[in-house]
C-alpha cells in the first residue's frame, strides 16, 4: 500500500533539499542552449562547406613560395 513517509512528493523533497530543484533546471536550461548553440553552427558549417568546401581546408589558397 501507500507508505507516506517512504515516498515523498516533490514538495517535502524541496523543503528538505531546497537547490535541487535548482540545480537540475539551470542544468536542463544550459544544456538546452548548448545544444542548440551546437545546431545553428553545425548548420552554419553545412552550408559553408556546400557553397565554398575550399574555405574549410587550410593553406589550399596560400601560394608557398619556394627559391627557384
Amino acid at each position: 500500500m501507500y507508505n507516506k513517509e517512504h515516498n515523498k512528493n516533490f514538495d517535502e523533497v524541496y523543503n528538505e533539499f531546497p537547490y535541487i530543484a535548482m540545480i537540475i533546471q539551470i542544468y536542463l536550461m544550459t544544456s538546452q542552449f548548448f545544444y542548440q548553440i551546437l545546431q545553428y553552427l553545425s548548420h552554419w558549417l553545412y552550408i559553408i562547406s556546400i557553397n565554398y568546401p575550399s574555405s574549410l581546408i587550410p593553406y589550399n589558397n596560400v601560394i608557398i613560395m619556394t627559391k627557384a
